[in-house]
């Protein structure tokens, strides 16, 4: 296993109750992790306490069996945070050079082989004809792309993203999809993100973490996401349909009825 939980617990300060506890968890190289629950319940806390952003009341995040925080954490994981629009005039490639900001010195800028690199990976995720734009005039899904680019040219073992999909319409979330297993497969990542979409962790992901505040469940994704789950995670009725399409198996989620 590259990722390991182990008995994660988190609360803010002056909050007796605890939003996660007991997380436990572990993940491989090329696999694809989701995380899935109702608002409020503690998922973008649970991705920062991963990372190191937040640290741990108790319990810890190893990887390949090294205990990480927010210092020695910077290189092996590369966060993704919420796509929001932003007003600073830098442009594609400047903002995703910051990614590399861990192995250029202080007063250092950046090197022929930092500059190759980031290159190397907006071509990888069909966004190098943006180089030169700037990031203020970029749409939703382009200005996701440059933070998943930013994030990568870090060279991390994990890929971490909060709700990469969001604020993209239909097509575009179905691409973001595509991108995010193709860079896991192809570059030997582990990959975790949030999603408010149990059929898009069905599409592409083999481990899922439902989560709410009494407790979570982990496992197998076609394991864990069941209608008896997403009864009782999200208070929806559902039903999921299995289908094939030119020789691929397929599964939906039809809402029967959800509860107020």
């Amino acid at each position: 296993m590259i990722l390991e939980i182990k008995n994660g617990y988190f609360s803010y300060e002056n909050n007796n109750e605890p939003i996660l506890k007991d997380i436990n968890f572990s993940l491989c190289e090329g696999e694809i992790m989701t995380i899935l629950g109702q608002n409020g319940v503690g998922k973008t806390t649970l991705l920062k306490c991963i990372t190191g952003i937040l640290k741990w009341k108790s319990g810890s995040t190893l990887i390949n069996g090294e205990l990480i925080n927010l210092n020695n954490g910077i290189k092996k994981m590369g966060y993704v945070p919420q796509a929001h629009p932003i007003n600073f005039a830098y442009t594609v490639k400047e903002m995703i050079l910051m990614g590399r900001a861990s192995y250029i010195g202080l007063f250092s800028t950046p090197s022929k082989e930092d500059k190759l690199m980031a290159e190397e990976v907006m071509k990888d995720i069909g966004i190098l004809h943006l180089k030169n734009r700037e990031c203020s005039k970029l749409s939703g899904g382009q200005l996701q792309l440059v933070f998943i680019a930013r994030a990568l040219v870090s060279e991390p073992k994990i890929l971490v993203l909060d709700e990469p999909e969001s604020h993209l319409d239909f097509k575009n979330q179905l691409i973001m999809l595509d991108i995010i297993k193709n860079l896991t497969k192809t570059r030997g990542l582990a990959c975790i993100f949030n999603t408010h979409y149990p059929e898009h962790a069905l599409k592409i992901s083999d481990k899922t973490l439902m989560i709410s505040s009494e407790g979570y469940v982990f496992g197998n994704t076609n394991e864990i996401i069941t209608e008896k789950n997403i009864e009782h995670f999200f208070d929806v009725t559902a039903k999921i349909l299995s289908f094939k399409e030119k020789n691929l198996d397929f599964k939906t989620i039809v809402p029967v009825d959800f509860i107020l």
